[in-house]
């Protein structure tokens, strides 16, 4: 199916390739901050270290915009694919369904409404 796909994908196979990237990195920011924050409890707390505290925090911070980061870079790669990707796919699937509408005839729609 992919080497089906790949065929028409044409220009937008740079969206295609980077977007997954983008999205495991977004998924490990927004992973590492459970592990974090249990490291500033377990950690941080009990020693009343407050550098550590603050460290880990900023590293919290600076994760937190990567992600945000990722994910506009995200919506931003997938919306500009998605719309140029759309008519490419529209046009074999319309040249397949045209048949489709002849089968019905209206007066058996009418019916069910």
């Amino acid at each position: 199916m992919i080497k089906k796909l790949s065929a028409y994908v044409g220009e937008y196979k740079k969206y295609v390739f980077i977007v997954p990237f983008i999205v495991l990195i977004d998924v490990m920011c927004e992973l590492s901050m459970p592990l974090l924050m249990s490291k500033i409890v377990d950690t941080g707390i009990p020693t009343k270290d407050i550098g550590y505290i603050s460290n880990i925090g900023l590293i919290m911070v600076a994760l937190a915009l990567i992600a945000i980061a990722g994910g506009i870079a995200n919506m931003w790669l997938t919306s500009t694919g998605s719309m140029g990707l759309a008519p490419i796919f529209a046009t074999p699937c319309s040249t397949s369904c045209k048949v489709f509408p002849s089968r019905i005839s209206t007066s058996s729609a009418q019916r069910h409404w």
